[in-house]
């Protein structure tokens, strides 16, 4: 293929420097420069742009990002590309490339609209998941279908898991997406409005257990989901206790969730929502190493109190 794109790329997380590391190894493609979030530290997309004497642009705001047009222009680009960026491009700046804007996301739009599409699909239970590409309009994640690629959600996959897997097929197809794009052969598809959901940003207290609310099956979800970050957590005494590994059985005994029912070498066994045990095997107590239940038993046989509701 003579004919290449000049793109302009806007990331910022590793997962974006993924791509961007790719598209200038493994393509024709010329990137003249980067638009990323400041950081006190070079990113992973700054990192690369670095290395690659690309041009650089950090701004801190919406306003500043507003202010760029100008400088885009003069570089002549005639495609922007948008990976985990983290602000919405203005008008004025969507409007600049003849091929438009073109966003890779991490689910299968319209599921999953938003910041942390990853940790919601394993959170949520989704057997599927995926990468989708999109052209880019002034609403978040909204603009039409350009390609989706599904992936299945295997059991056994935690966030780190589906974040490779989804890494690894994103440079697998954005290649061939732009190529499709510069040649044409491509049709946009708009995305089913009542199929949308939203994958509002991960905080640092949605990794609390709420033994009221969470089913067993549901922190096992947390478990996967915010294995890195927030963690899986709760409180007892004056600690707080995060969870690493556990094991779910379905009981006829009927007690109140958060109740502990027993705590001895083989685990510690909490009473959850729906007549299901959670057996804890592995936690951490704040500012210690993790550790097995039955390893700590030997050191704080009285920690955990059977009959004690959390």
């Amino acid at each position: 293929m003579k004919k290449k794109f000049k793109i302009l790329f806007f990331g910022t997380p590793e997962f974006a420097a993924f791509q961007l590391k790719n598209i200038i190894k493994n393509t024709k493609h010329k990137i003249l420069g980067v638009v990323t979030k400041k950081s006190k530290k070079p990113n992973e997309v700054k990192k690369i742009a670095q290395k690659n004497n690309l041009n650089i642009f950090e701004p801190t705001c919406i306003t500043k990002l507003n202010q760029l047009s100008e400088k885009i222009k003069i570089l002549n680009i005639n495609i922007i590309l948008i990976i985990a960026y983290g602000f919405i491009l203005p008008q004025n700046i969507i409007n600049i490339p003849k091929f438009g804007c073109i966003n890779m996301h991490a689910s299968l739009l319209p599921r999953w609209r938003g910041s942390s599409p990853i940790q919601h699909s394993i959170l949520h239970g989704d057997k599927y998941s995926g990468i989708t590409f999109i052209k880019i309009n002034k609403f978040i994640d909204s603009g039409n279908i350009i390609y989706q690629k599904k992936c299945i959600i295997k059991k056994k996959y935690t966030y780190q898991k589906l974040y490779n897997k989804l890494k690894i097929i994103g440079a697998k197809y954005l290649p061939k997406v732009l190529n499709n794009i510069l040649n044409k052969k491509y049709k946009e598809n708009k995305q089913n409005k009542k199929l949308i959901t939203f994958a509002k940003k991960i905080k640092k207290t949605d990794g609390l257990i709420n033994w009221k609310q969470d089913t067993a099956k549901k922190i096992k979800r947390k478990l996967k989901a915010f294995h890195i970050w927030p963690k899986v957590f709760f409180y007892y005494k004056k600690y707080i206790i995060f969870i690493w590994s556990v094991k779910i059985k379905k009981t006829k005994k009927k007690s109140i969730p958060g109740k502990i029912l027993k705590y001895n070498k083989k685990g510690l066994k909490i009473f959850t929502k729906k007549s299901y045990i959670l057996k804890i095997k592995k936690i951490q107590l704040n500012n210690h190493k993790k550790i097995k239940i039955s390893d700590l038993i030997n050191s704080k046989p009285n920690l955990f109190i059977p009959g004690k509701i959390l």
